[in-house]
Order: C-alpha cells, then sequence, then structure tokens
C-alpha cells in the first residue's frame, strides 16, 4: 500500500486524503479555492505578447488552510507552494488550478507512531516531517536519526570499545546497530 502522502510528492488538482496530523483521526478537508495570484513575470508576459500569451503559462504560488472536520480537535494546517494554470488532461473543460506542495505547518504525519513510542523517536520523526516538502534529502537524514533514537530506546548501544590500550571507544554504525538489534531481537527485524 502507497505511503498516504505519496500522492503530495507532484502536482495535484484535488486534495489527496490527508490524516490530522493532531488528533491523527480526522481528514483535513481544503477551501473551495486556494488563495493565489499570479506573479509578475505572468504579468509582464502577458503585457508584451497579448497575442500570443498561452494560460498554461501562469504560474504563482499558493496558500491556504487545511481543517480537521473532528469537533474534538478542529485543527487548522496552514499549508503553501506552487500554483499554475493547466488544462484539463482530455483537452476540454475549463482550466484547472495545479498545485505542488511545499510546506505545511503543523508538519503532516509522515511516520506514524504507536502509542508509547520514545520521545526522541517522536521528536526526531516531526523533524523530518517539517522539512520533508522542502529538502527531501535533508529529510532523510532525520529519519536516519529516527532509526538511531529507535535503536537506542531499544537498548543497543551507539559505541563499542577498542581494543588498543587505554579503552578509547568508537560509535557504532547505523547498519550494524540493526544487525545487533536484529540478532537480539528477530521478531522485531522481520
Amino acid at each position: 500500500m502507497p505511503h498516504p502522502l505519496l500522492a503530495l510528492a507532484d502536482e495535484f488538482v484535488d486534495l489527496p486524503d490527508l490524516i490530522c496530523p493532531t488528533c491523527r483521526i480526522g481528514h483535513l478537508t481544503a477551501p473551495k479555492q486556494w488563495v493565489t495570484g499570479g506573479d509578475a513575470a505572468t504579468t509582464e508576459a502577458q503585457r508584451q505578447g497579448a497575442d500570443d500569451f498561452d494560460p498554461d503559462w501562469i504560474t504563482s504560488v499558493f496558500t491556504g488552510i487545511l481543517k480537521c472536520p473532528r469537533d474534538t480537535c478542529q485543527e487548522r494546517v496552514a499549508v503553501t507552494g506552487a500554483w499554475r494554470v493547466a488544462m484539463p488532461p482530455d483537452g476540454t473543460g475549463p482550466y484547472l488550478d495545479v498545485v505542488r506542495l511545499t510546506y505545511a505547518r503543523p508538519a503532516l504525519t509522515l511516520v506514524n507512531r504507536p502509542l508509547g513510542t520514545p520521545d526522541p523517536v517522536t521528536t526526531a520523526c516531526r523533524a523530518a516531517a517539517e522539512i520533508v516538502w522542502v529538502d527531501p534529502s535533508d529529510a532523510a537524514n532525520r529519519l536516519r536519526v529516527v532509526v538511531e533514537e529507535l535503536l537506542t530506546a531499544q537498548g543497543v548501544p551507539q559505541t563499542a570499545s577498542t581494543r588498543s590500550p587505554g579503552g578509547n571507544r568508537r560509535r557504532i554504525k547505523t547498519h550494524d546497530r540493526i544487525e545487533i538489534l536484529a540478532k537480539r531481537k528477530p521478531s522485531n527485524c522481520s
């Protein structure tokens, strides 16, 4: 089953089904229309060559507030990103507002965490979710921190003593720590 946020990795017309990041039960709803506006380059292109202008050139940014409909939550998530006008796939009908998400606050749930998840793991998950749309590679690094925190919570050592005199310690690589966990608790790693 694909990750629920995968649909946000590309442009979209209709908001995909998103779970509220606060209550983790409600499904966020979008405004009837995003707040958008043409950028200066689009306005200049319209003015310069009105006869040659194509609506597909209209680009800008969008903003909006997603809302959790649950009475006990009512969380609001501010979103922003790139916006453009596009012809429908079938080539008929009115132009569509197409958006690409670049930021959401509070961050959308990137990793589902069960109740009782240690605080450092939860904090690291949130840190990755905060930047996933802005800097995916940095978010991936932050997810590595999630794995490190989870291994620490499972009691897997972070360092090992070296065989040299003086008892120096060296950091154990993440992969090696995962292998240690797999040997100790095989049912957790299958």
